[in-house]
């Protein structure tokens, strides 16, 4: 079974299930990030075989772009949802703020974490 094959399959369950609109609403995102995966992958081969270098600037808008999208799906059930970089290069999804008015952190509103390789400070 193909991928497009595999995707019409994932929507015809979708349409028999309880409650139909918000599962094929979550199958119809999976599909759609399937697809962009696959065209990343792609262009990444071109430039591969091409012998080009890839262009930073906009894989680093296209993720950028992820995580606002990410952010405003978190800001519909947590509409204080924000993002925080700790110093630990580990970013937070967040429920609310990151901190309350005394300056202490409120962990207890991380709703995900990764941590990012990244290395510096503030220009």
């Amino acid at each position: 079974m193909g991928s497009e094959e595999c995707m019409q399959s994932l929507l015809d369950i979708a349409d028999q299930c309880y409650p139909p609109l918000l599962f094929k609403e979550k199958a119809l995102g999976i599909i759609n990030e399937y697809r962009i995966y696959k065209a990343q992958q792609h262009n990444y081969i071109d430039y591969q075989r091409k012998g080009l270098k890839m262009d930073y600037g906009k894989r680093l808008k296209r993720h950028c772009d992820g995580l606002n999208r990410l952010l405003e799906d978190a800001k519909k059930e947590y509409p204080d949802a924000t993002l925080y970089l700790s110093t630990g290069y580990t970013l937070h999804l967040m429920s609310s703020t990151s901190h309350n008015d005394r300056g202490a952190p409120q962990r207890d509103n991380v709703l995900e974490s990764e941590t990012l390789e990244a290395d510096g400070g503030d220009w």
